[in-house]
């Protein structure tokens, strides 16, 4: 099969732009009338959708490093810690890689050339990156390095996957099928067996799948205090009210109340007093689910 055959050769020559074979890979999903295969060529073409599965080798790994300050000395390019993350927070602060290929193939050639690439760090994450400093000392800036080699390592996976399954499926095709029959040259139950065996296990939901709003936030907020104020400005709780919470939630640290993931007695009176103030309807729901995720419930 001519078309099998011309992506097995582009995806053997290393010269020949990953994009390129993709695109090939892409006109021979057609063909072959697998949408699974499609939806994957695309995700790669095109970059996948906050809200799509996305393969584990994209996962996102790096070192996160930082500039810290305790208002007199300032220190460069310190590694952080993220042990002061859960599981969770840790995973959706390594938010994978979610661009097409032609992007991740430019960033490979960069890496070749020496070039490092650094992701910038959102400051609402700077409190649990402040975990096993001097006490004195905060982030001021944070990023995250990835290691030598990572986007080309992306790459290649890509490549030596599609050309396992093409390399199989030209085992199962007869020679001679043309583009038309190719549908029924295979049964389905076959085209996907050889599919999932090229990937492997490599297709998951990722930690913001589903209900990103809802499932990120709760992730964000758990014992971090300046998202919590971040999250809660949107709905209104001006800068007062807020320094206010941080002094209830201080006060509360040592009720057993906070140790069970519940609001102490100075937390819940601060919720009194906010929501007599003069806030949009249904405000209090959104501002005590804040309050929860805080406390990791």
């Amino acid at each position: 099969m001519q078309s099998i055959d011309d992506l097995i050769n582009a995806l053997s020559d290393t010269s020949v732009s990953l994009t390129s074979s993709l695109l090939r890979a892409q006109v021979l999903a057609h063909q072959l009338g697998d949408q699974e295969l499609l939806g994957w060529v695309k995700g790669e073409l095109s970059g996948y959708r906050d809200d799509s599965p996305l393969p584990a080798y994209r996962a996102r790994r790096g070192i996160t490093q930082g500039t810290i300050s305790d208002g007199f000395r300032t220190l460069s390019d310190c590694t952080l810690s993220t042990a002061k993350m859960d599981e969770q927070q840790r995973a959706y602060f390594l938010s994978p890689i979610r661009s097409g290929i032609g992007e991740l193939e430019h960033q490979a050639r960069r890496e070749i050339e020496g070039k490092e690439f650094a992701v910038p760090v959102d400051p609402v994450w700077f409190p649990l990156l402040d975990y096993g400093l001097n006490e004195d000392f905060s982030v001021q800036q944070a990023w995250l390095r990835s290691p030598a080699g990572f986007f080309g390592q992306i790459v290649t996976e890509v490549r030596s996957r599609l050309l396992d399954f093409a390399l199989q499926l030209r085992d199962k095709v007869p020679a001679d099928a043309a583009p038309s029959t190719l549908k029924d040259a295979i049964a389905m139950p076959d085209l996907r067996n050889m599919f999932h065996s090229a990937m492997g296990n490599t297709i998951t939901l990722v930690i913001n799948a589903g209900n990103a709003g809802d499932v990120s936030t709760a992730i964000l907020l758990k014992n971090n205090l300046a998202a919590l104020k971040s999250e809660l400005s949107k709905h209104g709780i001006d800068s007062d009210q807020l320094e206010d919470l941080g002094y209830a939630i201080e006060e509360d640290s040592d009720e057993p109340q906070h140790g069970d993931k519940k609001l102490g007695r100075s937390v819940l009176a601060w919720l009194g007093d906010v929501t007599k103030s003069s806030l949009k309807s249904g405000t209090e729901v959104a501002i005590k689910a804040a309050l929860e995720h805080f406390y990791g419930r």
